[in-house]
C-alpha cells in the first residue's frame, strides 16, 4: 500500500521578510481549515542567504535568530490553530532558487514531512496567475514529499471531494493508488476526470457528424474498460465512495476542462500527477501548471 507518511506534520514555507503580507495572508485561512482536515500540524520553514535579495540589505549571517523572531512574530498576528515553531534554514552560499528548493526539499525529507505547503504568486499583468520561480521550481522537483499548491484565489471549508484527472498513461495507476489512500485516511470522496480524446478543432471534426464524434469517443472507452475497471476495485478495497466521470473533449483546453468541472462540482482538493526534471517539466506545463495556477481550490502535486 502507498500510504501517505507522516500527515500530522505539514512544511509551510514562508518568506523571511515578504514585500506584501496581504498576499501570504490570503492563504492563511485555506492553510488553518486544511490543517484542520487533516489534523496536522503546521511548521513554517524559511530559507536565508548572504545573497538573498530578500534579506540582502541589513543583515548578516548572525541575525538568524533575529530573522526566527521576526517570522514567529509576523505568523502569530495570522492566529493559525496548527502552527509549529518557525524553523529557518541558513545558507552560506549565493541564494540560486535552485539551492533553495534543494535545501527545503531535503529538510523536509530529512523531518519526515508529509506534505510541503506553498503559495502560488499573482501578478497584476493582465490579472494572470502565475506560480513564481521558487513555487514552479518546486513543483517541477522530483521529491517523494507531495507539494500542496495554494493560489491568491484558491478556496477551502472541508476535505469531502478530491478530484483526480488521469489520462492512463505512464504510472496512472501507482499514482491512483496513492490518492486513493488519502481519500481513505480523510474518508473523502473520489472522482477520477477523464477527457476523451476526440478529434475537435481538426479537419474530421467539420466533416464529422455529432454521431460519428460520439463513435469515436465512445471507442476510445472501451479500449480502457479493464483499467476503469482495475479503478473501481482499487477504491472498493479502499472502501472509499468513488466516481469515474468521462466527457468528450471540448474546444478549450483540456485544463480548462478540469478547472470548470472541479468548480461546477464543488470539488474541496485537486491531486495532479507532476512529472520532474528539466526535459520533462513541459508535461506539468500543459495542463497540471495551468491547473495550480487556476483552480478555485488547492491542488496536491504527486510526482512519480
Amino acid at each position: 500500500m502507498n500510504k501517505f507518511k507522516n500527515m500530522k506534520n505539514f512544511l509551510w514555507c514562508v518568506e523571511p521578510l515578504p514585500k506584501n503580507t496581504e498576499f501570504e495572508k490570503s492563504s492563511v485561512k485555506t492553510i488553518n481549515k486544511i490543517t484542520t482536515a487533516f489534523s496536522s500540524t503546521i511548521t513554517p520553514v524559511s530559507y536565508v542567504s548572504d545573497f538573498n535579495p530578500i534579506t540582502r540589505e541589513g543583515l548578516c549571517r548572525n541575525e538568524k535568530d533575529q530573522i526566527l523572531e521576526s517570522i514567529s512574530e509576523r505568523l502569530k498576528e495570522y492566529k493559525i490553530k496548527r502552527l509549529g515553531g518557525a524553523k529557518v534554514i541558513y545558507d552560506f552560499a549565493e541564494g540560486l532558487v535552485s539551492k533553495q528548493v534543494s535545501l527545503i526539499i531535503n529538510y523536509a525529507e530529512k523531518n519526515n514531512f508529509g506534505i510541503i505547503c506553498v503559495q502560488t504568486k499573482a501578478k497584476s499583468s493582465r490579472d494572470k496567475l502565475f506560480l513564481g520561480s521558487f513555487a514552479e521550481t518546486l513543483s517541477l522537483t522530483s521529491v517523494k514529499v507531495p507539494i500542496l499548491t495554494i493560489n491568491p484565489t484558491s478556496s477551502f471549508s472541508a476535505l469531502r471531494k478530491l478530484l483526480i484527472p488521469i489520462d492512463f498513461t505512464g504510472s496512472y495507476k501507482q499514482f491512483f493508488k496513492k490518492v486513493t489512500n488519502l481519500c481513505a485516511e480523510v474518508k473523502a470522496k473520489l472522482i477520477c476526470y477523464y477527457v476523451v480524446p476526440t478529434p475537435s478543432g481538426s479537419s474530421i471534426l467539420t466533416r464529422a457528424t455529432k454521431r460519428e464524434i460520439e463513435d469515436i469517443a465512445e471507442a476510445n472507452l472501451k479500449r480502457h474498460r479493464k483499467e476503469i475497471k482495475e479503478l473501481e476495485k482499487i477504491s472498493a478495497d479502499a472502501k472509499i465512495k468513488f466516481t469515474f466521470v468521462s466527457v468528450n473533449s471540448s474546444k478549450q483546453s483540456v485544463s480548462q476542462d478540469i478547472i470548470s468541472f472541479a468548480k461546477e462540482n464543488e470539488v474541496d482538493l485537486i491531486a495532479v500527477q507532476g512529472h520532474a526534471g528539466k526535459a520533462r517539466g513541459f508535461l506539468l506545463g500543459s495542463t497540471s501548471r495551468q491547473v495550480i495556477r487556476s483552480a478555485h481550490c488547492p491542488v496536491l502535486v504527486m510526482h512519480d
